[in-house]
């Protein structure tokens, strides 16, 4: 939780528009950009028991081990929750259509719909009627939402990244080691761009999706 972004003022836009209503100040008060409610980090790493370092095989010629032996799998897997994220708003003439948000009418209620499924990739499924543009009430109003809306996240990030790779001494004192990596191994991705503006036509839709592309890369080095 907190009512400030960054304590070097807008240096980086981080404070913009904040206060939205010096005479309601508890409105900054929100879980902050980086609130996550579940982060899962898993790391593995299985060295395969077939070489002639290794439980099986160890009469193997060396030019099988060469090729065959001496394999180590890893695995790294980072699963996480959403961000939180704001509203936005029509902004009030007497302050040159600065930064607004609506006024949120949920009465204890969740803001999303009951029947709501990320699967189906459409936030439109947040119960618009409790999200209200304060234009529709008076121009000048403030709307009464926090910065950040706890009911209100993105998507979950999942990522799996793997490697193979291999160590062998072709001669004392000089251990060579190749690599096969594979980022992204299930090329999966999140929908971004999310519209919450709701007195945009687009409100409730997605316009973006992240841009983790499965990549491959193989390297090799030699420590003597």
């Amino acid at each position: 939780m907190g009512n400030v972004s960054s304590t070097f003022g807008d240096t980086w836009g981080m404070n913009s528009g904040r206060p939205l209503d010096y005479y309601n100040l508890r409105l900054e008060k929100s879980v902050m950009e980086y609130d996550q409610r579940h982060v899962v980090k898993i790391g593995a790493s299985y060295d395969l028991p077939f070489g002639r370092s290794r439980a099986r095989g160890r009469s193997i010629p060396m030019w099988l081990d060469f090729v065959a032996g001496g394999w180590t799998l890893q695995y790294i897997g980072n699963y996480s929750s959403g961000m939180p994220m704001g509203f936005g708003a029509t902004g009030t003439p007497n302050s040159n259509f600065a930064t607004n948000r609506p006024f949120l009418i949920t009465n204890g209620q969740p803001l999303y719909n009951s029947s709501f499924d990320p699967k189906k990739f459409d936030m439109t499924d947040i119960n618009t009627s409790m999200v209200v543009d304060p234009v529709k009430i008076n121009r000048y109003a403030r709307g009464n939402a926090a910065r950040l809306v706890d009911q209100l996240r993105g998507f979950a990030f999942y990522s799996e990244d793997t490697s193979l790779q291999k160590n062998w001494v072709p001669r004392e004192g000089t251990r060579v080691q190749f690599r096969a990596e594979f980022l992204n191994l299930f090329n999966r991705h999140r929908f971004t761009g999310i519209n919450t503006n709701p007195a945009s036509p687009l409100f409730g839709q997605i316009s973006g999706v992240s841009d983790d592309r499965r990549q491959i890369q193989f390297g090799i080095r030699a420590d003597f």
